[in-house]
């Protein structure tokens, strides 16, 4: 009798590990599921042209009509511009006056058809110049901190600054020699916290004369004019409506600094658009994606411009191995930056506004790179 109770509590142990087993394993084996379904169309996009940078620390730091210019985070005063097809490179150098004091590590440039400006808001300072020249001047803009700056002309620029009566960053429009500034009160909603809970991207395309703000860490975005007055707020496709973050405050005597303190989903990774649409780099899998697939490229959603409704979403193959890092779109030909290469990916757009866009790619041989 003793001995069959004994093997029965032995079996019901094997059982109840198996069971666990069972229950980890099929955790495991499913992804978890994040409440969206995506639409696609065609396979993953191949560039029809791409070159070699040499090194992976280039960002696109804007375009003309002939070229397109590229920034570097390792050397701030460095320029390079090329082609559209990819076969003629030029470095070009920047010149700083030696009176002008930078923190040269937070310097970003950012090149608007023949206009370049160097922005870096902890000194702070914008400095311009235009094309063929390459002596930066300071502007004469007040001396306020600010995260980021867009510039919409030679003397006006959208600034992220922080407002200590909301202890909150908000968007602020100033223009050079104006001792003002406009603010767009109530475009950007903290979350708990001012700072990480409203962390995004400021976009522009002077074409339509629209700006769009992505935030990293929920699903939403802004359309706005040129004036920071609001024209609709869209959502993208997931549904992290509030940004999960948790933030620590820190204070080693000289003034208190805000860290994560624990990693945080940023569901928008980066977003970039033209007179027609917005196409925003998720970093999210949808329920109907195959993992395999969703590993090996990079997704784009794409949404109406002048809406803000969902329209397709396409990927882009990861090319070499590496992401998107940064990205732009020239009329209907989406430029991005992938490791140490520049790649090209012409779309056939439809522009009707009456039906779905239709992002079937161009059919072009690749280029060498």
């Amino acid at each position: 009798m003793e001995k069959t109770a004994k093997s029965i509590t032995l079996l019901c142990f094997i059982l109840s590990i198996l069971i666990v087993t069972f229950l980890v394993l099929r955790q495991n084996a499913e992804p978890p599921q994040n409440g969206f379904s995506r639409k696609f169309h065609f396979e993953a996009l191949k560039p029809a042209g791409y070159f070699d940078l040499g090194y992976n620390s280039f960002y696109i730091a804007g375009i003309d009509h002939e070229n397109i210019y590229l920034g570097n985070e390792a050397a701030t005063m460095l320029l390079l511009r090329i082609n559209y097809t990819l076969d003629d490179t030029a470095k070009l150098r920047l010149y700083i006056p030696e009176d002008i004091r930078l923190l040269w590590r937070a310097a970003t440039v950012r090149v608007d058809s023949d206009n370049i400006y160097m922005m870096e808001g902890t000194a702070p300072q914008i400095l311009h110049t235009k094309i063929p020249s390459l002596k930066m001047r300071a502007l004469e803009v007040d001396s306020t901190f600010f995260s980021f700056a867009i510039p919409l002309s030679g003397h006006s620029f959208v600034l992220q600054v922080f407002d200590n009566r909301k202890q909150q960053y908000v968007l602020t429009l100033k223009r050079s020699g104006i001792p003002y500034d406009t603010y767009g009160p109530g475009i950007l909603e903290k979350q708990n916290d001012g700072r990480f809970s409203v962390d995004g991207k400021l976009v522009y395309d002077p074409g339509s004369g629209k700006m769009v703000f992505l935030y990293f860490y929920r699903n939403q975005f802004i359309t706005l004019d040129t004036s920071l007055n609001i024209i609709y707020k869209g959502n993208t496709l997931d549904t992290i409506r509030t940004a999960n973050l948790k933030v620590a405050e820190l204070d080693d005597g000289t003034g208190k600094e805000f860290m994560l303190a624990a990693p945080a989903v940023a569901g928008n990774k980066d977003i970039c658009i033209n007179s027609h649409y917005i196409f925003i780099h998720s970093s999210l899998k949808a329920d109907n994606e195959d993992e395999r697939e969703f590993k090996k490229n990079t997704v784009l959603d794409v949404y109406s411009l002048s809406t803000g409704q969902y329209q397709q979403s396409f990927y882009v193959e990861n090319f070499r191995g590496n992401r998107i890092k940064s990205m732009i779109m020239k009329n209907d030909t989406l430029i991005t930056i992938s490791g140490r290469h520049i790649c090209l990916y012409p779309l056939n757009i439809n522009h009707d506004p009456n039906q779905e866009a239709d992002l079937a790619p161009e059919q072009k041989e690749q280029a060498p790179g």
